[in-house]
């Protein structure tokens, strides 16, 4: 580009050529043309001389001298802005806790107590560990095998603390639960190994080997698809016992456990199944004995650790099969995992710390049974399913599909998040195959643009420095050097912007898809969380780099730290309210409950307060559960109405899917019933009778429990709040009645006491709500979703197992006869839908005379609280011995100062937070 004075200079020349062209002389042009290049040219001479001083002097600021870039470390990064993870926060928990123990090394240090000491006392205590520092948030990562769940969970909480790898196989066995770590905890890491019962595991190994002795005694009639369902649970059988028992002759190799389960001469056969048994139990014993350390010595043991090395290879027999397994404070050679519930590892971590556990769960498309079904009770107890999947295939893939539908169907809007591994993974030389929005092509016309202006002066410094005269100095020499380095260097970050431009568009275009695909099958208003991560590009940040090697994406690009932020935050809002309401409503309550206690009143109508408040707390169960009973005779009955009225429109449905699934061949419909419903292979595609049949019942519950949810459990709470919340209202206009109540402290501290009893009730009934809704949940999982414990489930095996059962009809094939008896059973008026009323209508009445019985228990300690100061403000006896009087003085003689430090060093701040 030519210099602003070269552009003007050049400018005039033409103008003027222009003009005289045709009267000058072909000398005189001549001249002008050669005045005209030696002005170009040395303006020329002079840019090149500014750009070459510039890239020199670029040069020598880009070099600092340093190789390599840090580890990035990920516990050092700010928490989201939310009010809960304000920096002043910490500082209001401590003023709190300051004043909670203010008060009780006050009381402690009397030497004379009395029982209204030991009642205030009690109070302080109480106060001492408030809600908001004890509840956790569970979540559970949850998604097929080799999807990349280990690896994200690594990546969030910045240690490779969960085995993964690329080969698409499964490295998590059982589930593994991370957990912040206590203040008493000795060692960095701690792994806790809980097994299941004694029964349990034998019940198992019995199972597994019933599985083995069909298949190798199956009938030789026996169908194609039928023995490839039988060899399916042979091989998981086969597996876990080679885990099992792998120091054992008899299953030192495939070839040998296959002869010595050969065998067997019945599916009980003692000679083999108790020889499997026995060696079970000794594994058992030798686990759990001789731990005294641990609480309950029967069913689990632990491990501790200084590095993350140490505490995975003490676990990893106990998470996944390994070739020399060793067993930490035993002799055993043995991989003991099938018989681990569960794996909870503790340690520090800014994630956990804000009382959030996650855990790892074994991928739902594992062959094996065993690993699925614990996957999916703990998922049923989880408030919070991240759903992990690999981008390249997310939005054609019905696995990731069905996964967010079952997730959101546990716990339904809010409870589910999706994550797509592997974002790095772009194909730069193939052609995109979605359209671009304006701004990523904008994005990317100035990449492209930037790219020729670099490659301009990276072609002028290669040129430049592989020209060099034989005779330049070794300063002249170096710098050169830097200078084309620093291009180069420009060069692939022009590369990487590239790159990361095309990352994030297909993320872009992913998210669209999953989000629009979910707004369709679930109708939730409230968008999906969904982010496209690259576990390997985040770790290359944790780990540290060379400068010359940066990541092709950015630490931001990888999304890891978005995901995080996300999850951090999902506790934020429950913790704050539940902070807010302990300064703000029950550190005051705790204060005027103090003035109340320590003073005298003259009040002139104190069997009126009295009788008003007997009969208010003598009438609380009695209105609770009138309001609790029309609730269910009426809102509830909508529900129930739903699910019976619609029998005859969901039988016709169950009969035409009977008819659909007739079609199938023989061997595959039989193997589909001796598979609970569930079944696929590689000639007959994935099928889900149960799927299909709980879908009739969605149709018309989930609108009904929906709305039940949301309207008629939030009304419910607000009835059961005003109607108690006005007998405590009534209290206060007693008190107005009183001429003498405006004159007493301990009247003003009560009457603000009662303005704080009623926030504390309105809390109790939004808690009382918030219980309720979950159990509503569960209803509607247990109702729509199969599982073992689910209102359908047995109904559904008991007919699978009846239709197998039948002999050949009459004249009909034995294929004919099943399809027969199984639309019989599954299409009966009364039959299994009517299990689903009866499941449902049994399940609430007893959720609910729980709530409503905790809710009228918590209530009465309310009033008990209330009774309290209601029996120090109308007692006309105190205690005159000096001791008592002494008491009473010196924590009255607290209260303004506790006041004023309650108000300005925790409240105020607590208000700034929010």
């Amino acid at each position: 580009m030519l210099s602003m004075q070269g552009r003007e200079q050049s400018v005039q020349f033409e103008s003027q050529m222009d003009v005289d062209v045709g009267s000058t002389s072909t000398q005189d042009l001549s001249l002008q043309m050669d005045t005209q290049q030696t002005v170009e040219d040395g303006a020329s001479r002079k840019r090149n001389a500014e750009d070459e001083a510039e890239e020199e002097s670029d040069a020598e600021a880009d070099y600092d001298g340093e190789e390599m870039m840090p580890p990035y470390v990920l516990d050092d990064r700010p928490l989201p802005n939310l009010p809960i993870y304000h920096p002043d926060i910490k500082v209001v928990q401590a003023n709190s806790m300051e004043m909670v123990q203010h008060f009780q090394e006050r009381i402690r240090g009397f030497t004379y107590k009395d029982a209204e000491t030991l009642y205030l006392l009690d109070l302080f205590d109480r106060l001492e560990h408030p809600p908001h520092e004890t509840n956790i948030t569970k979540i559970a990562l949850h998604g097929d095998a080799g999807h990349g769940k280990s690896s994200f969970l690594n990546a969030i909480l910045g240690v490779d603390i969960s085995d993964w790898g690329d080969d698409g196989n499964s490295c998590t066995f059982v589930v593994q639960e991370f957990a912040q770590a206590s203040p008493t905890q000795t060692h960095s890491f701690k792994a806790e190994i809980q097994f299941f019962s004694r029964n349990a595991c034998i019940d198992m190994v019995k199972n597994l080997f019933q599985q083995c002795y069909s298949y190798l005694n199956a009938d030789d009639a026996e169908d194609e698809e039928g023995l490839e369902a039988l060899q399916m649970q042979y091989n998981t059988a086969l597996v876990v016992f080679s885990a099992l028992f792998k120091g054992k002759r008899e299953f030192r190799n495939r070839e040998a456990a296959e002869e010595f389960l050969s065998d067997a001469k019945s599916a009980n056969d003692q000679a083999i199944l108790g020889r499997l048994v026995g060696w079970t139990e000794d594994i058992l014993l030798q686990l759990t004995q001789n731990r005294a350390h641990h609480a309950s010595a029967t069913d689990a043991t632990s491990f501790n650790a200084d590095t993350v090395q140490g505490l995975k290879k003490a676990v990893r027999p106990f998470t996944t099969t390994v070739e020399f397994p060793n067993v930490e404070g035993t002799n055993m050679e043995c991989c003991p995992w099938p018989l681990v519930k569960k794996v909870c590892t503790t340690f520090k971590s800014k994630l956990l710390e804000q009382n959030i556990t996650i855990a790892d769960c074994p991928g739902t498309s594992d062959k094996n049974g065993l690993r699925v079904d614990q996957t999916k009770n703990y998922l049923a107890d989880c408030d919070i399913t991240i759903v992990v999947s690999k981008i390249d295939r997310a939005i054609d893939n019905l696995a990731l599909y069905h996964n967010i539908s079952e997730a959101y169907r546990r716990k339904r809007s809010g409870s589910v998040i999706v994550v797509c591994t592997r974002s790095d993974d772009v194909n730069m030389n193939g052609e995109q195959r979605f359209s671009s929005t304006i701004w990523e092509e904008r994005v990317l016309a100035k990449i492209a643009e930037d790219e020729i202006h670099v490659l301009e002066r990276l072609e002028r410094a290669r040129t430049a420095y592989n020209f060099l005269p034989p005779n330049t100095g070794m300063v002249k020499r170096f710098f050169m050097r830097a200078r084309k380095e620093k291009y180069e260097r420009q060069k692939r970050q022009i590369d990487s912007r590239r790159f990361e431009a095309r990352v994030m568009a297909r993320n872009r275009h992913v998210k669209d898809s999953i989000q629009q695909a979910y707004k369709e099958d679930t109708k939730d208003p409230v968008p999906l969380p969904i982010f496209c991560v690259s576990n390997t590009m985040f770790m290359t940040y944790m780990s540290g780099y060379e400068k010359k090697d940066c990541p092709p994406l950015t630490l931001e690009g990888t999304q890891i730290l978005a995901a995080r932020d996300h999850i951090i935050g999902i506790p934020s809002t429950g913790k704050f309210n539940s902070l807010w309401h302990h300064c703000d409503t029950a550190l005051e309550l705790a204060i005027d409950t103090v003035e109340i206690s320590c003073s005298t009143t003259k009040l002139k109508r104190k069997e009126d307060l009295n009788r008003t408040f007997e009969r208010a707390r003598g009438n609380l169960r009695e209105i609770v559960e009138d309001i609790a009973e029309r609730f269910v005779e009426q809102e509830f009955g909508v529900v129930l109405g739903v699910i019976s009225g619609n029998e005859s429109k969901r039988i016709n449905r169950a009969g035409y899917r009977c008819d659909k699934w007739s079609k199938l061949n023989a061997g595959s419909h039989r193997a589909i019933m001796r598979k609970g419903g569930a079944h696929g292979t590689a000639k007959v595609p994935w099928q889900d009778w149960n799927e299909e049949i709980y879908e009739i019942l969605r149709e018309d519950l989930d609108p009904a429990l929906e709305a039940f949810y949301t309207a008629d459990c939030e009304d419910l709470s607000t009835n059961i709040s005003e109607r108690i919340g006005d007998t405590i209202d009534s209290l206060d206009r007693t008190l107005d009645r009183d001429p003498a109540a405006a004159l007493s402290g301990a009247v003003k501290a009560f009457k603000r006491n009662l303005k704080h009893r009623r926030k504390q009730i309105d809390t109790l009934c939004e808690s009382f709500k918030e219980t309720l809704r979950k159990d509503v949940r569960t209803i509607q999982m247990r109702a729509s979703t199969h599982a073992p414990d689910h209102y359908l489930s047995e109904a559904l095996s008991k007919i699978y197992q009846y239709a197998l059962d039948q002999p050949k009809g009459k004249g009909l094939t034995l294929h004919k006869t099943r399809c027969t008896a199984f639309k019989g059973r599954l299409c009966a008026y009364g039959g299994i839908f009517k299990e689903v009323h009866d499941g449902v209508k049994s399940e609430f009445e007893a959720f609910f005379k729980f709530n409503i019985d905790t809710l009228v228990d918590e209530m009465d300690g309310i009033f008990d609280e209330i009774q309290h100061d209601v029996n120090r403000v109308c007692s006309t006896n105190e205690d005159d011995s000096e001791e008592g009087k002494a008491i009473r003085e010196e924590l009255l003689a607290m209260l303004p100062a506790e006041r004023e430090f309650l108000l300005e060093k925790i409240q105020k701040p607590l208000k700034a937070c929010k």
